[in-house]
Formats: structure tokens, C-alpha cells, sequence
């Protein structure tokens, strides 16, 4: 039985080996006879080519720009939200969505401490940054008259120097034509202020090219083109004329101040100007010509301590505002202009 056994397997060997060299034949007797078929069509194209040379050309160039047209098509299909992506953030900056209040509100703006509160943990709400954007003037010392009036002197930019060369500009600090500075130091240049927090922007990627660093306490940034205009570079010392009405009148409401605010709405900050910016960056809209940037923190620390000396009780209300946000408001309590500080 083994020897039978043997045999039958032997002849089964020999049958698979028969098969397969069949099958190897077959298939190369096709692969032969395909590219003959092949070869055959391409003389024969080549001929015809020569023939018709304007035809051919034509048929090739037809082909190929029909080829190029898809590929164009189906690679602008695929790219273009990224350019117009691109296109919005060198003209608006880079900025997804931009919270403000309802108008049924009646409120000014957001309690940023509040939302971050409601939030969660800092380290989850890592895209989002406040900013503050008030109505500002820029004056320049270098055209003021110092014999008479020092820019520097916070109570003499308001109220003008001692004695009778003031004349009615004591009264008019709020004025663009008939305050002080205006006076000894020549009108004002409208500019585009945003109170930033550098740090916050940079976290959440707002300004992925962008290179300069914090701006310093009691400095400015000032667009280059903007600068140039106004004759200024860095080193050289300006007045911002800031209008603070609706940050100093939640502050006196929530400090129990009663009244009303008056002048000291209008705030001037003496500041430096630190460093001149070329390109937006993504940071600001590409169309705003006159950008000045300042930091958030040292700011409102500035606006408190440069308040106008008539009003002690506000100066010591804002300064007791926390201006850098980093105090969280309770549900059961109100915040002082989105900045984080508790009614009294």
C-alpha cells in the first residue's frame, strides 16, 4: 500500500507540473501576442502622425489641455477655502469670531473675567483674548510749547499752567481744539488704539508672524507709515487722549460713586513710543493706517493713575479695578467693565 501510495502521489506531481507548464505557456504566448498588437497600433499612429502632422498636433494638444484643465480644476476645488483663508486674514486679521453684546443689553462691553469663569479652567480656554478699543488722540511733545506747559506734568495737562496764560482750556480737557495740550501743543492725530493682552493673543495664535514682544509698561507701538507721517520714531515721548466715559462710569457706579464722572472721562497718558510696526501680521485689518497698540494691563493701571486730579474718588475706584482680568466674578455678583472687579 505504500508503494501504491507513492505512485499515486508521483503521478499527481507529474500532472500539477504538466498543468502549470500549460498555464506558463499560455500566459506567454498572450503577453507575446498583446505586445505585437501593441507595437503594430504604435507604427501605425506613428505613420498616421506623419502623415497629418497639423492633425496629430492638434488631437495631441487637445489632449493635453483637456488633461491640464481637470487638473487645474480639481486642485482649485481642493485649495481654494485656504487662499481666501489667507486673503480674510491679511485683510480683517487672524480672527475667527469677534463677541460682542446684544444691543438689548445696554451694555458696553463683555465681563471677560465672567466668561473665563464660566468656562472652565484657564488652561481649556486657551482661544480667546480681550480687547478694548477706545475713541484716541495722539499728541506729539515735540511741538509743545515747554516754556509754557509741561506734557508730562499729569495736573498741568489738564488744567494748563499756573496762572492767567491757561485761559478757559483749564475747563476743556475733553476738547480737541480748545484743551490744553491743544493749545500749547498743537492739535491732535485721530488714531486707531487697541488695548491688547500679548500674552493671551499669543496662546490662542492670533498673529502667527508675529514678532515684537509685549509692549512695555508705559510705551506704545505705533504703525510705521502712521509714524512717519506724524514725524515720530522710537524714543520719541506723545500724549494718548484717551475717552474712558463708559470704563470710568461703571467704575463710579460699581464703587458707589454718585454724579456722574464730568471732564475725567477723557484720560491723557504720557507714553513712549517704543518700537515702530511694518505689517499687520494678521494682528490688525491690513485697510487701518493708524494703529497704536498698548498692553492691557499697564493701561488701565496708567488710566487710574492719570485720571484727572480734580476726581481723587475715582482715581482710587479704578485703581482698585482689577484691569489685568485675573480675578473671577461669582454668579451672585457684578464686575466692573468685564474686568473682574467685585461690587463693593
Amino acid at each position: 500500500r505504500k508503494r501504491e501510495f507513492r505512485q499515486i502521489a508521483m503521478t499527481l506531481d507529474e500532472e500539477n507540473e504538466q498543468g502549470t507548464e500549460e498555464k506558463s505557456s499560455t500566459l506567454r504566448s498572450k503577453l507575446v501576442h498583446g505586445a505585437s498588437l501593441v507595437e503594430t497600433d504604435l507604427r501605425s499612429s506613428w505613420k498616421e502622425a506623419q502623415r497629418n502632422k497639423c492633425n496629430s498636433f492638434l488631437g495631441f494638444a487637445a489632449c493635453m489641455f483637456a488633461v491640464a484643465v481637470v487638473v487645474v480644476i480639481h486642485t482649485g476645488y481642493k485649495y481654494t477655502p485656504i487662499f481666501f483663508l489667507a486673503m480674510a486674514e491679511a485683510s480683517v486679521g487672524e480672527v475667527d469670531v469677534v463677541i460682542r453684546p446684544g444691543g438689548w443689553t445696554d451694555a458696553a462691553f463683555l465681563n471677560y473675567s465672567r466668561i473665563r469663569d464660566e468656562m472652565g479652567p484657564e488652561q481649556q480656554f486657551n482661544f480667546s483674548a480681550p480687547r478694548y478699543s477706545p475713541s484716541a488722540y495722539i499728541y506729539r511733545h515735540r511741538t509743545c510749547n515747554r516754556t509754557a506747559l509741561d506734557p508730562m506734568d499729569s495736573d498741568a495737562a489738564y488744567t494748563g499752567p499756573p496762572g492767567p496764560e491757561a485761559g478757559s482750556c483749564r475747563e476743556r480737557a475733553s476738547s480737541t481744539t480748545e484743551s490744553c495740550l491743544s493749545v500749547f501743543c498743537g492739535p491732535p492725530f485721530h488714531t486707531s488704539l487697541l488695548v491688547i493682552d500679548t500674552e493671551l493673543e499669543r496662546r490662542m495664535g492670533w498673529g502667527r508672524r508675529w514678532a515684537l514682544p509685549a509692549v512695555p509698561d508705559g510705551g506704545v507701538f505705533l504703525l510705521r507709515e502712521y509714524a512717519v507721517r506724524l514725524g515720530l520714531w522710537p524714543g520719541d515721548w506723545v500724549t494718548l487722549r484717551v475717552d474712558m466715559d463708559t470704563y470710568l462710569g461703571a467704575v463710579a457706579a460699581a464703587a458707589g460713586i454718585t454724579g456722574g464722572i464730568g471732564p475725567a472721562g477723557t484720560v491723557l497718558l504720557p507714553l513712549q513710543v517704543s518700537a515702530l510696526i511694518d505689517e499687520p501680521q494678521g494682528k490688525f485689518r491690513s485697510d487701518d493706517d493708524s494703529v497704536a497698540l498698548v498692553e492691557r494691563g499697564p493701561f488701565f493701571r496708567a488710566v487710574a493713575r492719570r485720571l484727572h486730579p480734580a476726581r481723587p474718588d475715582l482715581r482710587a475706584a479704578a485703581a482698585a479695578a482689577d484691569p489685568a482680568g485675573r480675578r473671577t466674578c461669582s454668579a451672585a455678583s457684578s464686575c466692573v467693565a468685564g474686568y473682574g472687579r467685585p461690587a463693593a
